[in-house]
């Protein structure tokens, strides 16, 4: 048995399969400003970034960056914590 498809629903077919298959990219991914400038005190690896967005329930959005050692030493097992923007800034 074949089935014939009107091209018409073929295109809207293909135009919603096409928009579900888009990844939907996030603004965290952006540069940092101290990303590849300052190195972990303990192990020497570089620093990364972390961007976090607390929602409250009256409405209020708080937005954060915390950076931390990138901790990509296999052989070194840091266990420095994170810092908040806002402090390393100062």
């Amino acid at each position: 048995m074949i089935l014939v498809i009107h091209p018409k629903l073929f295109d809207k077919v293909q135009e919603v399969l096409k928009q579900r298959g888009k990844v939907r990219r996030n603004d965290e991914n952006q540069p940092q400003p101290y990303c590849g400038l300052l190195k972990c005190g303990n192990c020497n690896m570089m620093i990364t970034a972390e961007h976090k967005i607390k929602r409250q329930k009256n409405g209020n959005v708080h937005n954060y960056v915390y950076y931390r050692c990138s901790r990509k030493s296999k052989a070194i097992k840091c266990q420095e914590p994170w810092i908040k923007e806002k402090d390393l800034d100062q």
